[in-house]
């Protein structure tokens, strides 16, 4: 069995899927289930009810080593994870420690307007690992002082109240797009920027019949390249060629026309459903233009 690895990488997969029963590169190794940063044991795999865990501390020490933690975390994150402060103390000591820092953040949340719930949530997790940890190791320490129910409640209302916000806001976003479609296809304003897609609405120049298709990105095309284009299109739909690439459409290139109609001119991807309304418009729908 190779213990010297390759990489430090290999070190970490290699003990997160027990590939082998030690190894080392570098600065890091790892004997059976227990992982190392130097000599600082920084994470271990721990089997309870035929269920493996990988523990990781969340302790801090130098760059190299928080490195080597976060590696650690993402070589594991097949496995349900747990945090704890460190390996090796007793476990009254962790306890002390571990309820300290979840009413250290409690009271951060009391006081923060914005980051509140994300203090709560943590504050829940430091609870919870620990609690699961001494059940996993075989302890009967429990962290009590702290209500996880109640915790976990505030943060499902929270949560509540945040999907109802963001809905709203999407209807209210939905109401301000569909309101500002209708304003432009109306002609009221120039452009309607804000569209997933372009949209397309016909004009014509002052005094004349001369067609002008404008997009809801601001860019317009008129004359005999909207009659060129519909040739085109009609050719791609009934399979004589799925694209024709750099033609000039006005200012613009030409990129793509696919099957199904819809047109790449320039930045701008435009579904056919568009190019037909205007063709509809011009009369053009039922007219087939020779190749």
């Amino acid at each position: 069995m190779r213990t010297v690895l390759r990489n430090t990488d290999t070190v970490f997969h290699y003990w997160a899927n027990q590939t082998q029963a030690e190894g080392r590169c570098g600065n890091v190794s790892f004997s059976g289930r227990a992982l190392y940063s130097y000599a600082a044991k920084i994470a271990e795999l721990v089997e309870h009810d035929g269920r493996l865990y990988a523990v990781h501390t969340n302790r801090s020490w130098s760059i190299t080593t928080s490195s080597h933690q976060s590696d650690a975390r993402r070589a594991s994150r097949h496995l349900p994870s747990i945090s704890i402060y460190d390996f090796g103390f007793q476990p009254s000591y962790l306890k002390d420690v571990v309820e300290k820092d979840a009413l250290a953040l409690l009271e951060k949340a009391k006081r923060s307007r914005v980051h509140g719930d994300s203090h709560r949530a943590l504050a829940l997790k430091r609870v919870e690992d620990f609690n699961k940890y001494m059940e996993i190791t075989g302890c009967a320490e429990r962290i009590h002082g702290i209500n996880v129910d109640e915790l976990r409640e505030s943060l499902a209302r929270s949560e509540l109240e945040r999907q109802l916000r963001e809905e709203e806001e999407q209807k209210r976003q939905l109401a301000a797009a569909a309101d500002g479609i209708k304003r432009w296809r109306a002609h009221e304003q120039h452009v309607c920027p804000h569209t997933p897609k372009p949209l397309l609405r016909l004009a014509f120049h002052a005094g004349s019949n001369v067609p002008i298709v404008e997009t809801s990105w601001g860019a317009r095309i008129e004359g005999q390249d909207i009659y060129d284009m519909w040739t085109l299109v009609q050719r791609a739909r009934r399979g004589d060629r799925d694209y024709e690439v750099g033609r000039e459409v006005g200012v613009y290139r030409l990129t793509k026309i696919r099957r199904d109609g819809s047109v790449v001119v320039g930045c701008h991807d435009i579904d056919y459903v568009e190019v037909e309304g205007i063709a509809k418009k011009l009369g053009l729908l039922k007219e087939e233009v020779e190749a």
